[in-house]
């Protein structure tokens, strides 16, 4: 008996599938570094950075503990590109910071009278529709309006030494 193969558009499309599949896999597998991690230079994990001048003005500004995790709790949630977009409302942020919920809405207002965040779109609580407050990071451009950084940090008087 001779075998004879049934090619149906079917099966060129999932024979073209499979090559792809093992194209990707090898491809993968070549990245792969020694230590066993894959990516770029990071491993290709995202990571969080700030500034030498906002960790400087912090410090400056006397910022409580609780507001420096929120700054970096919203800078995780920053992408790269949606700056002015990044939606934290004060029950997530105690949440995420292990907190009350006043101590979290506290450290975002201390963030805001300092100058490293600033409000693009409060609350809206209408009927079914619930969107968190949404800020934007002083020290990056706004992804929203396309406007340069503020860096209001800078701007505030530094408060007197506490004795």
């Amino acid at each position: 008996t001779s075998s004879k193969t049934i090619s149906t558009p079917n099966t060129a499309a999932i024979r073209n599938c499979v090559r792809v599949a093992r194209t990707c896999e090898r491809d993968a597998m070549s990245r792969k570094l020694r230590n066993g991690r894959t990516g770029g230079k990071f491993g290709g994990e995202r990571f969080v950075a700030l500034p030498h001048d906002v960790v400087h003005a912090m410090q400056q500004h006397r910022i409580s503990c609780v507001a420096r995790s929120a700054i970096i709790e919203l800078s995780t949630i920053y992408n790269g590109s949606n700056n002015g977009s990044i939606a934290m409302a004060a029950r997530s942020l105690a949440e995420r910071l292990h907190v009350s919920k006043d101590t979290a809405a506290r450290a975002l207002k201390e963030l805001i009278d300092a100058g490293f965040i600033e409000t693009t779109r409060t609350a809206d609580f209408d009927g079914k529709q619930r969107k968190a407050t949404e800020y934007r990071l002083t020290w990056r451009k706004c992804d929203r309006t396309g406007r340069p950084a503020s860096r209001l940090y800078r701007r505030q008087d530094t408060p007197p030494p506490v004795v």
